[in-house]
């Protein structure tokens, strides 16, 4: 997988997620959104099924504090630029 297509999948699971989670008074739980994930056929970019520890740390590497940062996020969450 190119770093392009790692950016492009990035973006669609935080947007994914970030949909999931949108005006919902708390997050849904690790264990709903992975199954969401899952269900929808989007794979972690080495093509492995999400689990609640990768989608923890996939955000956490992505710059949020978990599901909780992300639903404080306004706007659609913007991939941080390749260095």
């Amino acid at each position: 997988m190119t770093r392009e297509q790692q950016r492009q999948l990035r973006q669609q699971v935080l947007s994914v997620v970030h949909l999931f989670i949108a005006g919902k008074w708390t997050p849904p739980s690790y264990k709903a959104t992975t199954a969401l994930l899952n269900n929808q056929k989007i794979s972690t970019s080495r093509g492995n099924p999400w689990t609640q520890k990768r989608l923890f740390r996939f955000l956490q590497n992505a710059g949020y504090s978990g599901l909780w940062g992300l639903s404080k996020v306004k706007n659609k969450p913007k991939v941080k630029p390749a260095l």
